[in-house]
């Protein structure tokens, strides 16, 4: 699995309410330079789904 691939299944697991383990965040932490972008991205339509744009 790519980066991206799995950066978009730990978005999708806290949507889903599953939330991700541990190990997921510690992966996430690891994230290649060139994804961090993404990283940044996703974790913003978390922040804007759980706590609303403002």
């Amino acid at each position: 699995m790519s980066a991206l691939e799995f950066i978009k299944e730990c978005q999708e697991k806290v949507f889903s309410g599953i939330g991700i383990s541990p190990d997921d965040a510690k992966k996430l932490l690891n994230t290649p330079d060139e994804n961090l972008k993404e990283l940044a991205r996703c974790a913003n339509e978390i922040t804007h789904d759980f706590n609303g744009k403002k």
